[in-house]
């Protein structure tokens, strides 16, 4: 696993008594991972679009914390195991020459804002910044505080005396413990003042007082230098529209100024926009232009999502070959996606030979990456005794029960199997219904599974726990339909403006699961109900769906 950092370019709103983070934009478009698109809440859009294009593996947390089953979960978890593993980009020979040099007085560089640019924007609000990116430090370390690992060019840092390396044990006189807690402490500073760092470096602890310079200040000045990191943060602060005013034209243009440096990050940005048609017309050969620009500067999930298009045929030729080199470019990298779909690949022979030891292979290297899609894959070999692997129904089901209790489609479905056919566990039909009705959410094989069964999509126990949770009153929760459920499914479904049929349905199960009221109004009331896609778990992938090819039951 990669290092867990923070990307600590801080902007501190000033008298909002929170702070944003000046994050380096990195994701792909909005939807799980970019492809995958489907309805979800307000809160949910609002709160992706101020982290999608983030380098901030803290905010990405945050996300996940907040909507761990929404629609765009599952490109959090790809973007936050990626940040994890990717190195600090290395610039080009272009941007370290660039970077190095002083341009002579009334000299523009290579890179700065020329005649023609449009003059430095105003800003909205007062921000303070840093420039530092720090990590938690290991408890094998047995020392309290976190580490910093990089000094941007263009923060207030690195004109301190901090250095790469150094132990930050407290902040203004508190202890320092762990990375949420200092970005938290940095969030209440503000801009123009300075804090006081309390700083290990080897057998040495000092006290380094640090200010708290101007973000707009700074980041504009590094971008008209040439610095890379600078001009992705300008770019995201046009997108954010919080610090300066939205605009998506001088987001793409920051963005392809980055990218002409070398950020392959910039490039995988706008990959992503022009495939989600985010702030710009869709484009999808444009998308999978800056997506293989972005895998040729060696950027891990611009290698992933290249292979991806490859595999799907979007804006590009469809080429299986294409796509498991550059699925083994992104696994080389730590992407554990990448490497659980060149076990999938092995596994159905797409792209390379058929090879079940090659597929167990990655499928047990990205479960140790912890992708959970893998577990599965890894359990089907222990279950069928393949890959070279000994048949083994109690490590199979543990592998799919592994999977499944992570909200795991792929390893739910599975589990659903063996408690249908009563191999390695007790047979037991009802618990296989309802491991399909929660694979079904989004995993395809579920749902031919249950039509097959001439099962219902719909769990009749669930439908009436939600009616209940509202307010409803639909009578116990037994699975049995009755007046009293009829009764309490045609007053949701008149009230929510679907048709009172007083039927059990799909529908009403989507509707329920969106449902943000907390109880409904008396029975015969005309007033509506107040609903918004929040948290559909019915429209969301997960991470089983970051794969081009389907797995064998």
């Amino acid at each position: 696993m990669g290092m867990r950092s923070i990307i600590l370019t801080v902007i501190m709103l000033a008298g909002a008594g929170a702070a944003v983070y000046g994050v380096v934009p990195a994701a792909a478009g909005k939807a799980r991972g970019t492809i995958l698109v489907a309805d979800n809440a307000a809160a949910e859009i609002t709160f992706w679009e101020s982290v999608k294009d983030t380098k901030n593996t803290e905010e990405l947390e945050l996300f996940l914390a907040a909507f761990p089953d929404g629609v765009f979960s599952a490109l959090a978890k790809v973007r936050l195991n990626g940040l994890r593993r990717e190195q600090p980009e290395q610039g080009t020979a272009q941007s370290e020459a660039v970077l190095s040099a002083s341009p002579s007085p009334g000299s523009t560089p290579a890179t700065a804002v020329g005649k023609n640019d449009p003059p430095r924007p105003t800003a909205l609000k007062a921000a303070g910044h840093v420039g530092i990116e720090f990590d938690d430090i290991a408890a094998s370390e047995k020392i309290s505080g976190v580490r910093i690992l990089k000094i941007h060019d263009f923060g207030t840092a690195r004109q301190s005396a901090l250095v790469d390396g150094d132990v930050v044990s407290t902040f203004n006189g508190k202890i320092v413990s762990t990375k949420l807690q200092f970005a938290k402490l940095m969030q209440n500073s503000r801009p123009g003042g300075t804090v006081k760092l309390t700083v290990i470096r080897g057998e040495i602890e000092k006290t380094i007082e640090l200010s708290i310079g101007d973000w707009l200040e700074q980041t504009w000045n590094g971008a008209q230098n040439g610095d890379r990191d600078a001009m992705r943060h300008l770019a995201h602060a046009f997108r954010r529209g919080d610090v300066v005013k939205k605009d998506f034209g001088e987001n793409r243009n920051w963005l392809k100024r980055a990218g002409e440096l070398g950020s392959g990050t910039a490039y995988y940005t706008l990959g992503g926009q022009y495939y989600e048609g985010s702030g710009v017309e869709k484009n999808k050969d444009l998308a999978f232009s800056y997506m293989m620009k972005s895998a040729e500067l060696n950027h891990s999930m611009g290698q992933f999502w290249t292979a991806y298009l490859y595999g799907l045929g979007a804006g590009v030729a469809k080429n299986d070959e294409q796509a498991v080199h550059w699925y083994r470019k992104a696994a080389a990298q730590g992407i554990a996606p990448a490497m659980t779909n060149l076990g999938i690949r092995y596994q159905v022979g797409r792209g390379v030979q058929k090879d079940m030891q090659r597929a167990a292979d990655w499928y047990e290297k990205a479960a140790d990456a912890g992708h959970m899609k893998a577990l599965s894959g890894l359990g089907y070999m222990y279950k069928h005794g393949k890959g070279g692997r000994s048949k083994d129904i109690a490590k199979a089901v543990s592998l799919f029960r592994r999977a499944a209790d992570k909200g795991n489609a792929s390893g739910t479905y599975n589990l659903g199997l063996m408690y249908l056919d009563g191999v390695g566990v007790l047979e037991d039909r009802s618990e296989a219904l309802r491991l399909f009705r929660l694979a079904a959410k989004s995993d395809k094989r579920a749902v031919k599974r249950l039509k097959k069964l001439g099962e219902p999509l719909y769990d009749l126990a669930e439908i009436q726990r939600l009616l209940s949770d509202r307010g409803f009153e639909p009578g116990p929760a037994d699975g049995k339909i009755g007046r009293k459920t009829r009764d309490a499914i045609s007053r949701y479904q008149r009230q929510a403006g679907l048709d009172p049929s007083g039927e059990p349905s799909m529908d009403l199960v989507k509707a329920l699961r969106k449902s943000t009221f907390s109880s409904a109004p008396a029975s015969g009331s005309g007033s509506a109900i107040s609903t918004s896609r929040n948290n559909d778990a019915s429209s969301s992938p997960g991470n089983d769906d970051l794969s081009d090819l389907a797995t064998l039951d």
